[in-house]
């Protein structure tokens, strides 16, 4: 696809880099690379934690920035430095375990599927108290193992109760266990930030990995208020690896020069994957004989507004596929934020997941801090907000239990379609904030 796409051949590439040593030369990639594509040039591959670094700093707007990445995987935790087109670790004496797998662990004992399910475990969180938290902190070594049977009998005995099964009822006491992990990862990171910020001597920070992806934590190191800004890798987990390792390539091996202004990163607002054509999408209608109507561009903001008001739920399919596991306005679904019913319908009826999920709304960037009270844009969803005062009972679809939103800004420069619909509904209904959650079913991927 990627061929295809550039308009190239493979005789037209120079280089491959791969994100993985360990990964390559145990499924003998540049063996599968040469013989399924016929490619005879070089290839090189970095380390996993090198690759992880790269994709959290390469890409963001920042000239030069700390890094600190934490994932469930082998890499742990790591520490960088980047200034220009260069990177290099930073020491890491006291910070060994990996919060990943320490979500993971509790993940696992709560029933749900580690490396999958952290995310409900987040949503959870809201509902209990961190009871536990101290007991969690106290043996994070011990929970930082990939073998979840041990983790299970170690956490049986420190709860004294059994591991939920899956699909079982959530009680009180797993709600308290969730919210108790979720504290203990948010304690733990801002030390590792107040680390970072000593030894590190630099105003900016970057965050990768799949805790990268836990935007409460992101959120408490952003109201620690020691760094000036902060960037998160949007493709958080390997999958972020990958752009990484071509930029790695670019920029360290080859020496190119990176050009950066502070304010705009690379990832191109995260909308790097594949799109269709309008013929493409009419003869796939066609073919299957799905009833349609082809309107023109600028009508769509208007209709898709009047049926989000009259209580319809959208599947929006637009542009670039999202890379990374966010939907970010290309496959949403979106719906009225003011109807508090559209939370349960969505959950349960269009998406068939647990009703204690929360809904992510989208707002018009330019007035998000008329309804929540964190201070920036977050194009990318990767930040918790407070409703603020009287906003809860204006948006209740979009705003969890504990009254927090993980919410996306979008700016009209960055997608004018959707960005037009979300102002399409304001005008209409005088309300800027619209769900937005992703397009697909529990356990799928986001359509492509």
């Amino acid at each position: 696809w990627c061929l295809e796409e550039g308009g190239i051949s493979v005789e037209a590439v120079d280089w491959v880099a791969f994100y993985d040593e360990e990964i390559r030369r145990r499924f003998k990639v540049s063996v599968l690379l040469r013989k399924l594509l016929n490619y005879k040039k070089k290839i090189i591959t970095f380390s996993q934690k090198e690759s992880y670094l790269a994709c959290a700093f390469y890409p963001s707007p920042f000239q030069e920035a700390v890094i600190l990445v934490n994932d469930g995987s082998k890499v742990r935790t790591v520490f960088g430095k980047g200034q220009g087109n260069q990177i290099d670790f930073c020491e890491n004496p006291d910070f060994s375990y990996s919060l990943g797998l320490v979500y993971s662990a509790v993940t696992h004992y709560l029933g749900f599927e580690a490396g999958s399910d952290e995310y409900k475990i987040m949503g959870l969180s809201a509902y209990g108290k961190p009871r536990y938290i101290d007991l969690i902190i106290k043996n994070k070594n011990k929970l930082s193992s990939t073998n979840f049977r041990a983790t299970d009998r170690f956490l049986s005995n420190a709860f004294a109760a059994q591991p939920r099964k899956a699909d079982s009822e959530i009680a009180q006491k797993h709600m308290d266990i969730a919210a108790s992990v979720q504290a203990a990862i948010e304690e733990e990171v801002t030390k590792q930030v107040e680390y970072l910020h000593r030894v590190g001597n630099s105003q900016n920070l970057c965050l990768s990995g799949q805790v990268a992806l836990n935007c409460l934590a992101n959120t408490s190191i952003l109201r620690q208020g020691l760094f000036r800004d902060l960037w998160i890798q949007p493709a958080g987990n390997d999958a972020g690896c990958a752009i990484g390792a071509a930029f790695l390539l670019w920029f360290k091996y080859l020496g190119n020069k990176r050009h950066t202004d502070s304010k705009k990163d690379m990832m191109k607002s995260g909308f790097l994957g594949p799109a269709y054509s309008d013929e493409y999408v009419e003869h796939f209608l066609k073919s299957k004989k799905i009833r349609f109507r082809k309107l023109d561009t600028i009508q769509i903001p208007a209709l898709t507004a009047d049926l989000l008001a009259a209580g319809h739920v959208i599947g929006w399919f637009e542009g670039r596929l999202e890379f990374g596991p966010r939907a970010l306005g290309a496959r949403s679904i979106l719906a009225d934020s003011r109807n508090l019913i559209m939370h349960d319908r969505i959950n349960l009826r269009v998406k068939f997941r647990e009703p204690f999920r929360p809904l992510a709304p989208v707002v018009l960037a330019e007035m998000a801090e008329e309804y929540f009270d964190l201070k920036r844009e977050s194009p990318y969803m990767l930040l918790i907000s407070q409703a603020k005062e009287g906003k809860k009972d204006e948006i209740p679809a979009a705003i969890h239990i504990d009254n927090s939103s993980r919410f996306q800004t979008t700016k009209r420069e960055v997608f004018p379609l959707y960005y037009d619909t979300i102002k399409a509904f304001y005008d209409q209904t005088g309300c800027p904030v619209l769900i937005n959650t992703s397009f697909n079913r529990k356990g799928e991927p986001i359509v492509c």
